[in-house]
This record gives C-alpha cells, structure tokens and sequence, in this order.
C-alpha cells in the first residue's frame, strides 16, 4: 500500500482491514508515500477499494477530498488527500468548496464571517502548525518541534471553519494534544518518539481512543497514550 505496493496489494489490504471485525467502520486517506502520488506508477485507490465502488460488505472507505457522514452516528468526516495537505492553501480550498456546497443545498446564501462547516472531524495526512504553546501534558508528553512542522494551512482552515476535532500523523513524533480556539488538533503519530522512527526497533504505540458527542459537536475527553 506503499511506494512498493500495487494495485492487488491494496485490494488485498482492504479486504483484511475491512475484515476487523471490532470496528464497523473504517477509513483510510492517502499518505506522503502512498502510489497515488504524481508519478508514472500512480495507482487511482478510490477505484481499488470495494466500498467506493458500491460493495457494502467491505466496510473500509477510502477518502480523497471528500466527506463521510456516519450511517450510526452521523458524525460528519472530512478525508482530505495528501496532493491537499502538500498545495498551498490545498485543505482550505477543499473545504471551501465543501462549504459552498453545503449553503447551495441548504438554500443560504452566507456570508464570509458565517464559515461554520458541518464537519466535525477533519482527517490529514499532515499534522497542524503548532498554533499554540501545546498543552494538557497530563494526556501526552508534546513535543513543540514536531508541531512547528505541521501545516500552516490545516490550522487556517479548521480555525476560520470552526472544526472541532482535526486528526493527522505525519510527522512520526510529537504525539499529543493541543487545542486554538474551539478547534482540538491531535498528533496521532504511532511509532517511536523524538523522530527516531528510522531506527530499530520501531514500536507502534497505542491508539488514540476519542469521545467526541456529535450532539454537541465537542471532544469530551482524549486518550493519547505517549511513545513508549
């Protein structure tokens, strides 16, 4: 599913991910080192994986700049591909478009201070600029360098539409949580801390377990384990 993978590798990788069973829904974006990338190979994985094609016993969905809404829960999920998180202006220019959308069939015509977007979660590849010292130290040790990596454009974006929850990896360190304005931005990367993730032994961490009330639209509490 990586820069070695082919097309049968990632129809295989959707069916085994699809066949965990303790979780109904599953969603997969696209990566730095993914194949759908802009390169002679590129594979097109929207059209590889079965549930984008219609198949409904395959419960893995693969989001290239699109929006997943929940069928048990509603909750609202934007995907956004990496070609987004690398452009400038890329991830704010796809929610844009999705905001333009949601007014025309709501039948509003509103105006630019009115950005709320009906999107609770915004999943990336890239991780947010840092855009305020992190904190809550007592749910994940943060490491600033790692956050003054991420993407200015990501934090842009979720801060001018008010998305409450904001999910990416990149980065490979500096798992945590911090949090601008009503916006939660979590590091969700999952292998060995202070960048080291080139080095063996390579551990993958624990997953980062969300309770989020869609209700509300309001993270309610956050377990982020740090590297071990």
């Amino acid at each position: 599913f990586t820069d070695r993978g082919s097309a049968d590798h990632a129809c295989r990788f959707a069916r085994w991910f699809s066949s965990l069973s303790m979780y109904t829904e599953k969603l997969v974006i696209s990566g730095n080192h993914d194949r759908n990338l802009k390169d002679p190979s590129a594979i097109d994985f929207a059209k590889l994986f079965p549930s984008n094609l219609g198949d409904d016993t395959c419960s893995v969905r693969f989001l290239q700049d699109e929006l997943y809404v929940s069928p048990r829960s509603d909750l609202r999920i934007f995907g956004a591909s990496w070609q987004a998180c690398e452009e400038k202006n890329g991830v704010g220019r796809q929610l844009q478009l999705l905001n333009e959308e949601q007014a025309r069939q709501c039948g509003t015509n509103r105006s630019d201070n009115q950005n709320r977007i009906a999107v609770d979660v915004l999943l990336t590849h890239m991780i947010p600029y840092n855009t305020v010292v992190p904190v809550d130290p007592s749910i994940a040790s943060v490491h600033p360098m790692a956050w003054e990596g991420g993407s200015r454009d990501i934090s842009r974006a979720a801060l001018r539409h008010r998305i409450p929850l904001c999910i990416g990896g990149h980065i490979h360190y500096g798992r945590g949580v911090t949090h601008s304005g009503m916006s939660t931005f979590v590091n969700a990367s999952s292998v060995t801390p202070g960048g080291t993730s080139g080095r063996a032994p390579i551990r993958v961490s624990s997953p980062v377990i969300i309770d989020y009330d869609v209700q509300i639209q309001k993270v309610i509490s956050i377990q982020c384990v740090p590297h071990t």
